[in-house]
């Protein structure tokens, strides 16, 4: 994996060795130690993917506010309006990630949140996969099977009904199905998942017909034409994928 990172963390040592790191695994990294240049860094560049403290100053020599989610919000903000950007959370403490799975339950995809005494490797990994579109958090966090099922419990009645239909076939997909479905939850249209696989547009249309159709969704426009089905195939890819690990994918 190799692309444009943005950091934004406050201690000086520790952004320096994790760009260090980062450089060292071929990336290309920019700093930002405080929320205003987080802020203008993030609207002059384009990045595959960003790492945040959750607790960052608002302003170069201001100290953070330890009781404020600075960091977390400005990940927020950035994800959504670049949501192709890999977001991952940095943080010394496992039970401040409400926002996070606030996120997490509302279909944001590409998002991580690990703590920050794990191991490079462990970074590096969870860096990988927010930037491949998928969720990611230490288990020391919450379960990602808790998750899932948290999720499908959250669902309306009819939207539960047409999750579990998803989720029932989801196995039954090709290689490239699954590619399209991944890619399509992760808020890519059809024109961004066709580049990024290679394929041509209609190509890709196409595939989307089959899947609805394998899925049972396609039904939906008659049976349920109040919901839509890009939106229940993004929860069933998501508590999918929380189910069964990016592993076995």
């Amino acid at each position: 994996m190799s692309g444009h990172i943005l950091i934004v963390e406050d201690h000086v040592f520790f952004r320096t060795g994790l760009r260090q790191f980062l450089e060292g695994e071929g990336f290309r990294v920019t700093e930002a130690g405080d929320l205003e240049t987080a802020e203008a860094l993030a609207s002059a560049n384009a990045y595959v993917g960003a790492i945040v403290d959750i607790v960052i100053p608002v302003a170069a020599g201001a100290p953070p506010r330890h009781n404020e989610d600075t960091g977390l919000e400005f990940a927020g903000r950035l994800k959504r309006r670049q949501p192709e950007v890999g977001v991952l959370i940095l943080s010394s403490h496992p039970d401040r990630g409400h926002i996070f799975f606030d996120w997490v339950r509302d279909g944001f995809r590409g998002i991580g949140y690990v703590l920050k005494d794990g191991n490079p490797d462990t970074l590096l990994a969870a860096l990988n996969q927010v930037i491949e579109g998928r969720v990611t958090f230490d288990p020391q966090v919450k379960s990602e099977r808790l998750v899932a099922q948290e999720l499908l419990e959250r669902l309306a009645g009819d939207e539960r009904h047409w999750v579990n239909l998803a989720l029932a076939s989801l196995s039954a997909l090709t290689p490239r199905e699954w590619e399209i479905v991944h890619w399509l939850s992760a808020s890519y249209d059809v024109r961004a998942v066709a580049d990024r696989l290679g394929l041509q547009p209609k190509t890709v249309e196409n595939n989307i017909t089959q899947i609805y159709g394998k899925l049972g969704l396609s039904l939906m426009s008659q049976q349920a034409p109040h919901l839509r089905p890009g939106y229940i195939l993004t929860k069933a890819c998501l508590i999918y994928e929380l189910q069964h690990g990016a592993a076995e994918l």
